[in-house]
């Protein structure tokens, strides 16, 4: 058996928030929070005041209540010493990977009585004998926005502002994704319009009441009788004359119209990503349900 500690414990946590927030406001003015008691379990200083800190940040969070909360969250991750334990087992023991399991070994000093979840497992065909299985920990990984996504919805906010200031800024642009010839009279085309600020899509910003169609006769009169709105409609062979698309700005909202649901995300199984026989050359493995029952 070999043991490594793979991390020392944390008994005081910083925390931050979005742009830097803290804690402070509901936290008697500090932006930490302490364990005192694993501090006098781990701690050899722990009267003197000393703490072993630590900072987390979530780029997510903007509530100091909500920092908080998540901050005495993380604590209980980090408030011990992590430890890693490689055991050499007999060929037959061959746990599954997350499987909670109880060892001890009172011949050793001190005796070492711990449990643990299985993360690793080495089999050696060559050697039988040479088979370990780690044990340890699994811990929570804090999610962080990455630079690329908050540079993302910088953009997104500054174009929303700047369409809500000035709705001339606002470009409607609108695509032909079936083309825009009929080649029988049952068929329909789609037509897709888009809310473009500068170089920034806000249509999913958009209610589907701010993408308004209008029709226009041969002789460049109303018609009256098409009244649609919606970013997508679908045009017949019969609608001969011209669709004019225009933006309302005032249904731009706070929120996308459609989400991702990423609670939900389901796997479909794990497939080869070629198979000549079959004629697949991709597919898909993961699906995500959209706010509106879309996948």
């Amino acid at each position: 058996l070999k043991r490594t500690t793979v991390s020392n414990p944390i008994t005081k946590l910083i925390a931050y928030g979005d742009n830097g927030n803290t804690m402070a406001r509901v936290n008697d003015g500090k932006p930490y929070i302490v364990d005192d008691e694993a501090n006098q379990k781990y701690n050899p200083d722990w009267q003197s005041g000393l703490y072993y800190e630590g900072i987390v940040t979530a780029n997510s969070i903007e509530d100091p209540s909500g920092i908080k909360a998540w901050a005495e969250e993380m604590l209980q991750l980090y408030n011990h010493p992590r430890t890693y334990y490689e055991v050499a087992v007999t060929p037959k023991f061959n746990p599954p990977l997350g499987a909670t399991i109880r060892f001890k070994d009172e011949l050793i000093k001190p005796a070492l009585d711990a449990s643990g979840r299985v993360i690793q497992r080495t089999i050696s065909k060559a050697n039988p004998y040479g088979n370990t299985v780690g044990f340890g920990e699994y811990v929570t990984v804090p999610v962080a926005t990455p630079a690329w996504m908050q540079g993302y919805q910088s953009a997104i906010n500054s174009a929303i502002e700047k369409a809500r200031e000035d709705a001339s800024s606002v470009k409607p642009v609108a695509l032909t994704p079936d083309g825009n010839n009929f080649t029988d009279t049952t068929q329909t085309k789609r037509l897709i319009l888009q809310a473009w600020e500068g170089n920034t899509n806000i249509s999913a910003y958009i209610d589907n009441k701010g993408f308004i169609w209008r029709r226009y006769n041969t002789d460049g009169t109303l018609d009256t009788s098409f009244n649609q709105t919606g970013y997508l409609i679908q045009a017949p062979y019969s609608a001969v004359g011209t669709l004019h698309g225009t933006i309302e700005t005032s249904y731009i909202q706070n929120e996308p119209e459609i989400k991702l649901q990423t609670s939900a995300i389901r796997n479909l199984g794990s497939f080869s990503p070629d198979n000549s026989t079959l004629g697949i050359t991709e597919t898909a493995q993961y699906m995500c349900p959209l706010s509106n029952g879309q996948y």
